[in-house]
């Protein structure tokens, strides 16, 4: 099974209804037909891949739940990645999902756990005065140099202050907590 057979919704928006309940306050899709002896009306609908994503089978074919909820709530087939905003792949509740590019998405991803720093755009360089950090930035798919610095924090901050303004919104829950302690709470 390929992964675009998940993103293509080839079902009308009566016949997912018919087939599924959505409650948008749990994101929990449920079953109104029973399918065969192991599916009952009421059964919840769906099962977490290996991705950490929550798909369902309907009329047989698998769909990526956080669309199918874009799709039923909205009535409209969501164009692009639709974005969990708390990062979370198993929270489907409406006011978590958003319409997004693939960019945009990326920039909601969790921090990578780097061998010598704990912070995201940060890469660690030895010379003959030492250890110090470099700081990259990606945006549309190019690396952004940010500069050099011999503490790590005050690099981290660098990375922050930048991620901030480019990516507003779109800024992982954690980076944005980072921001609010290393930064806004500073200037105070």
């Amino acid at each position: 099974m390929r992964v675009l057979e998940f993103f293509n919704i080839d079902l009308s928006l009566s016949e997912l209804k018919r087939q599924l309940s959505y409650d948008h306050e749990t994101g929990i899709f449920t079953r109104l037909i029973a399918m065969c002896n192991k599916v009952r009306v009421g059964d919840i609908a769906g099962g977490v891949q290996n991705s950490g994503y929550v798909t369902l089978r309907v009329l047989g074919k698998p769909y990526l739940a956080h669309r199918l909820a874009w799709y039923y709530f909205y009535g409209e087939i969501p164009f692009g990645v639709i974005d969990h905003i708390n990062g979370n792949k198993l929270d489907n509740r409406i006011c978590n999902l958003r319409v997004a590019t693939r960019s945009e998405n990326t920039r909601n991803s969790k921090t990578r756990v780097k061998k010598y720093t704990r912070f995201r755009g940060l890469s660690v360089r030895r010379n003959k005065r030492g250890v110090y950090w470099r700081v990259n930035i990606k945006l549309n798919r190019k690396n952004i140099y940010l500069g050099m610095f011999y503490d790590e924090l005050e690099a981290y901050k660098v990375y922050l202050t930048k991620a901030n303004e480019l990516f507003g919104e779109y800024m992982h829950e954690s980076l944005r907590s980072d921001y609010t302690k290393y930064i806004i709470n500073k200037e105070t």
